[in-house]
């Protein structure tokens, strides 16, 4: 929700009006998200770091290596 919520002020301030600049606005907004904002919920932990270490401790039920961007759904 609150991701949401980040986005849609983001895009009002810029006052996006087409979608190449919003789709860039989203993509540069889920990086910082995911790769540089401490999650209470993750125990002070960035979002990919966390599953990072879920994927050290349980390699088993991934079938790749996390943060590569690939695009679409895994298969």
């Amino acid at each position: 929700m609150v991701f949401y919520r980040a986005l849609s002020a983001l895009a009002e301030s810029k006052g996006l009006r087409d979608r190449g600049g919003t789709k860039q606005i989203v993509l540069r907004y889920a990086t910082l998200y995911n790769e540089h904002l401490p999650q209470a919920a993750l125990n002070s932990q960035t979002p990919m770091n966390a599953m990072r270490m879920w994927r050290a401790s349980h390699p088993q039920i991934f079938k790749f290596e996390p943060g590569l961007n690939r695009p679409g759904c895994d298969r």
